[in-house]
């Protein structure tokens, strides 16, 4: 959190994104707007108790009425990232030693309805040529970063997709080979992780798994249900995800379960039977979303009326962690549930707690200590394509990137989003991380007022019961007017 890249080293083309302004990886029924002004500070002026209290007001006026953002797990989201003009990587990564790596596959067999992330569907007579030229992309792209960031220590590993075991063993191994050519080999204790879709997971390709250094896999289950996986166009059956579990059981494998809630027609009684189903099995980690409907999806495209509203998801919220907490999970972030610490999603912990993060792949962000950036972003397939094509011919020097730059007040704003979310804000460790003193005393206390935060000594601050409920609400106080406008100006394509 404290490491900062030269600022000469990015131009940008936003007048939005200059570094002296003032300032600084899933899946509501409602579509989630961007975070509306409300959040934000009271205007200029205004005294630090006035301040406090409106923001209390306002916090509290959005959760009785209902109100979701949307799904807050980085900051800013990459609604507030614009082209950039030109990067210097030296500059960028300069001074990095630990370093989280995510390795992005953005090919699927076919397009969930729910899903509006950086993917496209690949016909199966086309996959192994395609994915050859991407690996073979992917391999040019690691080197090409070797010499900027010379000999880390790298913390996690995390592969992310689309669907990443449309790979082949042989292909995965390629990638798995270049990273430990260009970052070193990396420790035992390091999480190495990749998402699977459970009807591509043989005995076969789980043991190779397990050859190549991973030691967790997170499957996107959704449901048990064969009618709520027909919804999302999803094709195995609750029978092949029995089988996927004892096998990765049996190789040794941890793994987290993705589960949604709020799917069109699903009744509550068939999610709380969803929760008695995957708690029995038992995974470490079970992530359970509320349907998020996004603008350019296929649940998008559905009436209003044939989707529950944000307000009965917020109810079925208390049921969900209630029925978890029962069979022994511990609510971790408001999506997610573990068994034990060591249990949970390696890599956005120690993002969380400062750790940079190298995005390889077409479609994936990386998280340098004062720029957050990425190639071009797009949701629609036929754009996405497009994107793909040109990563397989790029040789990365002279690519384009989208992004946002954090000066000095967004790196606070960002360092007290994420310390709120997962673990809690402590007052001494934003002293030291900053070498000031803490600044943002209104907001906390608002989250106080509300609620929605408390604490037991006067230097920590975590997140109460009703908080974690709220917590993408709550998480807006520190937003600032810059990446709020930036929200509003954007459009999906």
């Amino acid at each position: 959190m404290g490491r900062t890249a030269a600022k000469g080293g990015i131009n940008v083309a936003n007048r939005h994104l200059d570094s002296t302004a003032s300032g600084h990886r899933g899946p509501e029924t409602s579509t989630a707007q961007p975070p509306a002004k409300s959040v934000m500070a009271p205007p200029e002026g205004t005294s630090e108790s006035d301040r406090r209290t409106v923001l209390a007001e306002r916090l509290r006026s959005q959760m009785a009425g209902g109100y979701w953002p949307g799904y807050v797990h980085s900051y800013p989201h990459k609604r507030a990232y614009r082209p950039l003009v030109s990067m210097d990587m030296r500059a960028t990564w300069a001074g990095v030693t630990d370093l989280n790596l995510y390795v992005h596959v953005p090919f699927c067999e076919r397009k969930c309805s729910f899903c509006n992330l950086f993917s496209y569907p690949v016909p199966t007579h086309e996959m192994r040529h395609v994915l050859d030229a991407y690996v073979d992309a992917v391999v040019r792209q690691i080197e090409y970063y070797r010499e900027y960031i010379p000999a880390p220590r790298v913390t996690s590993l995390f592969y992310g997709g689309g669907t990443p075991n449309v790979l082949a063993s042989d292909q995965l191994a390629r990638i798995q080979e270049a990273l430990t050519e260009a970052f070193g080999t990396r420790e035992e204790d390091v999480e190495e992780c990749i998402e699977c879709s459970p009807d591509r997971l043989s005995p076969e390709y789980i043991r190779e798994l397990r050859r190549l250094g991973f030691d967790r896999v997170s499957i996107g289950v959704q449901s048990f249900f064969q009618e709520d996986l027909d919804h999302v166009n999803r094709h195995y059956s609750a029978k092949d995800v029995y089988e996927v579990i004892q096998n990765l059981r049996s190789a040794g494998l941890r793994m987290n379960l993705d589960l949604i809630y709020g799917l069109p027609g699903q009744s509550e009684s068939s999610i709380m039977r969803n929760l008695d189903q995957v708690a029995e099995l038992g995974p470490e980690c079970i992530t359970i979303y509320p349907l998020a409907v996004r603008e350019l999806t296929g649940i998008g495209r559905l009436p209003q009326s044939s989707l529950m509203s944000t307000r009965d998801k917020y109810a079925l919220y208390d049921r969900v962690r209630m029925r978890l907490e029962e069979a022994g999970y511990t609510c971790q972030t408001v999506v997610r549930y573990v068994k034990s610490d060591s249990s949970t999603y390696q890599q956005q912990r120690l993002e969380y707690a400062g750790v940079p993060t190298l995005g390889l792949g077409a479609g994936a962000r990386s998280y340098a200590p004062s720029v957050h950036y990425c190639l071009p972003y797009r949701v629609q397939s036929g754009l996405v394509s497009g994107i793909v094509r040109d990563f397989l011919k790029s040789d990365f020097g002279s690519a384009q990137h989208t992004g946002f730059l954090l000066g000095p007040d967004e790196l606070r704003r960002k360092h007290l989003t994420l310390s709120l979310l997962d673990p809690g804000i402590s007052i001494g460790s934003y002293e030291r991380v900053f070498g000031a003193s803490f600044d943002f005393v209104a907001e906390l206390g608002a989250l106080m007022d509300a609620g929605l935060v408390e604490s037991q000594d006067g230097d920590f601050y975590a997140l109460t019961r009703m908080g974690r409920k709220y917590s993408d609400v709550a998480a807006g106080v520190f937003q600032s007017e810059r990446v709020t406008e930036l929200y509003s100006a954007y459009r999906p394509e």
